[in-house]
């Protein structure tokens, strides 16, 4: 019996190859073949799933994530959508912000006295933001 796979372009560019047996899904071409070469003998088991090699958005804490949704949306309604990235001198005015939280929650403060929410996830928000500001000159 032989197997084959199919290749696609993927959103970012890059060709994506998906085994047709099994839905094995990776855009590393010899790590499809060293898969392939498992098929020569056996399919792969019923309920199989390759995704090792995806990220992980499992290991997110949910939690934490609403924390940060929650400071982007109480921005978001103070001032109006993605604000945040029409700011001047971004670098440093959110490397400024996302310390005064960390030195706040260190302190002992753990909610913001303004927004009553987490120091912690208003410094999130501000790494965030830096992080988006460094991808963006990368680019």
């Amino acid at each position: 019996m032989k197997y084959k796979f199919d290749r696609k372009e993927s959103s970012n560019m890059s060709e994506q190859y998906i085994c047709d047996q099994c839905d094995f899904e990776t855009n590393d071409s010899v790590a499809m073949g060293k898969h392939m070469l498992r098929h020569r003998d056996t399919p792969c088991p019923p309920g199989s799933k390759y995704d090792s090699d995806k990220l992980r958005y499992d290991l997110l804490d949910p939690v934490f994530m609403e924390g940060i949704v929650d400071v982007l949306t109480t921005g978001a309604q103070k001032y109006a959508d993605n604000n945040w990235n029409k700011v001047p001198d971004p670098q440093n005015r959110y490397y400024a912000a996302a310390m005064r939280h960390l030195q706040a929650w260190r302190k002992g403060e753990k909610l913001d006295s303004e927004t009553g929410k987490s120091h912690l996830y208003h410094a999130a928000c501000c790494l965030m933001f830096l992080g988006w500001f460094d991808i963006k000159e990368g680019a």
